[in-house]
């Protein structure tokens, strides 16, 4: 959404579960998504640090309000949600499928890459549960 509101145009690469951690990597030096590679080859990990970078790329129009208290309210609401939320959120989704690992297949519905073989899901399902 930022990328939109800021007119950048960006092409979205879809990874596989079993292979992000690996691929992510290889191209970013970590495992963390989302990550962005600019023009000229600059790459930013992480949603936080991705719209810190798009405004200083793109000043117009801001992504965070002007107003000091409203600007902490934002950044302290985008903090908890990173730190907090979305650790809690992937917890009880790994948990879930490992107590109910045939509704795997099931988790892949929305997705736009291809659906993972039976085989490779239960690898997966193993890897995560060993975690």
């Amino acid at each position: 959404m930022a990328l939109e509101l800021k007119a950048i145009s960006y092409k979205i690469v879809g990874l596989l579960i079993p292979t992000q951690v690996v691929l992510m990597r290889l191209r970013f030096a970590q495992r963390t998504v989302p990550a962005l590679r600019l023009d000229g080859g600059e790459k930013v990990q992480g949603s936080r640090a991705i719209l810190r970078r798009l405004d200083e790329l793109v000043p117009e129009p801001p992504l965070l309000p002007a107003d000091p208290a409203a600007r902490d309210a934002v950044l302290a609401a985008e903090e908890w949600g990173d730190e907090l939320l979305q650790p809690l959120a992937r917890r009880a989704v790994w948990t879930a499928l490992k107590f109910c690992p045939g509704a795997i297949p099931t988790y892949q519905q929305a997705s736009k890459l291809p659906r993972l073989p039976r085989p490779i899901v239960r690898v997966s399902r193993g890897a995560r549960a060993q975690r």
